[in-house]
């Protein structure tokens, strides 16, 4: 018996080395051969990025879209050609590319490079020489904005001396996103941009830069070039609406005056016509009274003055606007009276200090017959239709449109036409530099101070 358990001790020993070494072939080998193949990789993928690096791969100075330095830097669904590199590797050698991370980016036979989805990947190049590039990748999101600066808006230039102030824009793009942007000037005989950016002077004159994203975004910025002793620039009206209204209820004479010493240069009146045709200047077409509301146009001005002391008329606001330089934007409410308002402007010598403003293309109509030289200014609803065919029958000096349905291609068109472009209302300091900086003919807002102070700064800059 005892030599029996000792070959049963013996025969299960030799099982149990038998299984350790099925596990050894079939688990654990593989795992290091795979193990082994990843650090090979790894060290091929750095010694790849290492050769980038090292300028084997360098991208050329600029291209038609320049490309950003290493890694290459595309946004998700971005297409790059890598075919300018290449051809500085090695002049007229075919080469043969491929992704190492397919899912990420792909690479056609010609060496076009598709971001497809975020992450890092590797590029491998051949070329029927034996020469080997390696293209480093990282994929972001598209952006969903760009925004285009420049250094200076109003540039100098000197043609009988040759000299010509350039400036260099700047293209920002929301953190974590990536993009090849393409600039471009609108009018090349003003100005050429070169593809790093830089602008420099051809001509005199107003034109347009732009900046489009891979995925159609545009963003743009007006320069002004002109002769360096003469002042350059138009500028920008400032329209206190309302006169001041962060400042009180509604417009008074004092209103007024403190629009002008907040840095106004304008001021948005809004005119409506009470029940006996008296012209009054109320923005709202009714005004409370304790707990009622009182219509304007169903009341008399007698009436009216006894409920709400504080509103002007049309007659003693433009009475009270002579002993000032502001200018008037004139916005006639559906309930005005066109004629009455352009014989109160007529009969003070205001014509020329005035921008008749309204929705309504027929009374802009009627102000054109009244008065034949009056300015006039369109103000539009988020998507106006028939716009052409309206700007042809009324030419007029501005457009108006508020600032959050105004969109920069509209802007820069409609200032390409020669028009005027305004925009309302815009409280905020940061939106007014932003709206400065597009290049807007006129900001109304109900805090004329900030604005001005924005334009300020921006002078100060340029």
């Amino acid at each position: 018996m005892a030599g029996s358990g000792g070959n049963s001790r013996v025969r299960n020993r030799k099982r149990a080395c038998a299984v350790l070494s099925t596990v050894l072939v079939c688990v654990l080998l593989p795992a290091f051969a795979a193990a082994e193949c990843r650090c090979r990789a790894g060290g091929e993928n750095r010694a790849a990025v290492a050769k980038t690096r090292s300028g084997e791969a360098a991208f050329p100075k600029r291209s038609a879209v320049p490309p950003d330095a290493l890694p290459l830097r595309l946004g998700v669904g971005e297409t790059r050609d890598l075919k300018p590199m290449l051809e500085r590797g090695s002049g007229g050698a075919d080469w043969r590319c491929e992704s190492l991370n397919p899912k990420i980016a792909a690479v056609s036979g010609n060496g076009a490079v598709t971001a497809l989805r975020k992450g890092n990947a590797l590029i491998r190049c051949s070329a029927d020489t034996g020469e080997t590039m390696h293209f480093s990748v990282k994929v972001l999101a598209a952006p969903g904005s760009v925004r285009l600066s420049a250094g200076q808006r109003v540039l100098h230039f000197d043609a009988e001396r040759g000299i010509a102030q350039q400036t260099v824009l700047r293209v920002t793009l929301p953190g974590k996103t990536a993009s090849a942007v393409l600039l471009y000037g609108y009018d090349t005989s003003v100005l050429t941009v070169a593809p790093d950016g830089t602008v420099t002077p051809a001509g005199l004159g107003t034109t347009t830069v732009r900046a489009v994203t891979f995925n159609g975004l545009v963003s743009g910025c007006r320069i002004t070039v002109c002769e360096p002793e003469r002042r350059c620039g138009g500028s920008v009206a400032i329209a206190a609406h309302r006169g001041v209204a962060c400042c009180g209820p509604e417009k008074l004479p004092e209103k007024l005056r403190q629009a002008a010493a907040d840095g106004a240069t304008a001021v948005d009146l809004d005119v409506r016509s009470t029940a006996d045709g008296v012209q009054i200047v109320s923005h709202d077409p009714t005004f409370k009274v304790g707990k009622t509301k009182v219509s304007v146009r169903k009341r008399e001005m007698q009436q009216i003055r006894q409920l709400q002391p504080e509103i002007c008329t049309l007659d003693e606001v433009l009475d009270e606007l002579m002993k000032t330089d502001l200018e008037i934007l004139l916005e006639m409410k559906d309930t005005a009276d066109v004629n009455a308002c352009v014989r109160a402007v007529c009969c003070r010598g205001l014509l020329r200090r005035t921008v008749f403003k309204s929705f309504r293309p027929m009374q802009l109509m009627q102000v054109r017959s009244a008065a034949p030289s009056a300015r006039l200014g369109l103000m539009m609803s988020k998507k106006p239709s028939g716009l052409n065919g309206t700007i042809a029958a009324l030419k007029p000096e501005y457009l108006f449109q508020k600032g959050k349905y105004l969109r920069e291609g509209n802007l820069y068109a409609w200032q390409d036409q020669g028009l005027k472009v305004g925009v309302w209302l815009i409280n905020k300091p940061k939106d007014a530099e932003r709206w400065l900086e597009k290049g807007v003919d006129c900001v109304t807002s109900d805090c004329p101070k900030a604005v001005a102070e924005a334009v300020r700064i921006a002078k100060r800059a340029s």
